[in-house]
């Protein structure tokens, strides 16, 4: 995965879904690459990336997928940065190609 800049804006998909607890056991987390640094995500993220990208290859072969995720979007640490992007948050959904939830 990759960080792609606000502006320009490709077309792009929305995932929407319950973040859920926390892993139990961290050690058992899935992790994925983000500008080639791991990330651990939840399980049930994980899933979802599984699906989805089965289905966009499927469907459009190996044509790029732009996909916001706010667990991913929003830096979870900066207070004043959750605060703002959480107001945007219709703006994405409602732009959104499409919205997966």
């Amino acid at each position: 995965l990759s960080v792609v800049g606000e502006t320009p804006c490709p077309t792009y998909k929305a995932l929407s879904y319950e973040w859920g607890l926390p892993p139990s056991d961290p050690s058992n987390t899935p992790t994925i690459l983000l500008d080639n640094y791991p990330i651990c995500i939840r399980q049930n993220l994980h899933d979802a990336f599984q699906s989805i990208l089965y289905n966009h290859h499927r469907l459009y072969g190996k044509s790029p997928l732009y996909l916001c995720v706010d667990a991913l979007c929003i830096n979870q640490l900066d207070e004043q940065e959750k605060g703002h992007r959480v107001q945007l948050m219709r703006k994405i959904y409602q732009t959104a190609k499409m919205v997966v939830v």
